[in-house]
């Protein structure tokens, strides 16, 4: 039979060995591990183990609230120092191997703080409102806003928080480097029914919307400056026919959005938008300004 007291025996022994503290100011005696803690490693990380918490380390820190990555802290540089005692192990190398790229203009991340990201992250973890202090884009006024945080996209260097305000039903994108301040307040976030932040992504949510329609598109494409689109379709309906002159003619369902009409702008002329008329119209008209600015 095991009794307080034999409980209170074996945890006397392990502080012993591991870094386990006891409060004896009242009794029951309190047991605990100090937050500065070093991590207790059964079994010790094997090399597999530690790639995997290097590369996490690597690649997904923004994926994380901070009081778990300040938990794994001692996991990731107990990977450091497994992988770097490996030597020529294949393992030891692979962080130096891997790495991940946008395919457009690499920009420098803006600066967040980082009472800011604590709450949003908590307010995704406990299903919490926040009260955020947040200056918009091309604004000089700070508004003040109470938020139904739902997601976090983390998108080329900067990273949104998908929302909604107040009582608004309304989905909107918060860039966390834009926030002066947020807390988190104790008002369960209301979560529209219907949302999927997996979906809300893959419809162009990031692509900023024009409309909701979905635009059937299509174009004419230089064989060398469009065959990445043979590898990487803009669709799953998309449908390519080869010419004789070296381009081919594109179909292909895709989202309203601005970044699909930078994405034709920066083909110049190896691209001709056939349909729908008024994307072309479009096309025609902002190139024409363009062209004007160096007249």
């Amino acid at each position: 039979m095991v009794t307080e007291r034999t409980v209170q025996r074996d945890l006397e022994e392990l502080s012993i060995s591991f870094a386990i503290c006891s409060d004896e100011s009242s009794k029951p005696y309190h047991w605990f591990f100090p937050l500065d803690a070093e991590p207790v490693n059964i079994p010790a990380m094997s090399p597999q183990i530690a790639l995997t918490f290097k590369l996490v380390e690597k690649f997904a820190r923004n994926s994380f609230p901070k009081h778990v990555l300040d938990n794994l802290a001692p996991y990731f540089e107990q990977s450091t120092n497994e992988l770097n005692s490996l030597g020529n192990n294949r393992l030891a190398k692979w962080p130096n191997k891997v790495e991940a790229i946008s395919d457009g203009m690499i920009f420098q991340p803006p600066n967040i703080k980082n009472s800011v990201i604590e709450a949003v992250y908590e307010g995704l973890l406990n299903n919490k409102c926040l009260q955020g202090v947040y200056t918009p884009r091309g604004s000089d006024t700070q508004k003040n806003y109470q938020i139904h945080p739902l997601g976090i996209v983390s998108k080329g260097a900067v990273i949104y928080l998908v929302c909604t305000l107040r009582d608004y039903g309304d989905i909107v994108q918060l860039a966390l480097h834009r926030f002066d301040s947020a807390q988190l307040i104790n008002i369960d976030l209301s979560y529209p029914d219907d949302f999927d932040l997996k979906e809300y992504v893959e419809k162009g949510g990031f692509g900023i919307l024009n409309s909701d329609k979905i635009i059937i598109f299509v174009g004419r494409f230089q064989l060398k400056q469009g065959q990445h689109l043979f590898e990487t379709p803009l669709s799953s309906d998309q449908v390519v026919t080869m010419e004789a002159d070296g381009w081919f003619t594109l179909k292909a369902s895709v989202p309203d959005t601005m970044y699909f009409r930078w994405w034709l702008l920066s083909l110049g002329d190896k691209v001709e938008v056939l349909e729908p008329n008024w994307l072309k119209d479009k096309i025609v008209e902002t190139t024409r300004h363009t062209l004007s600015l160096y007249e």
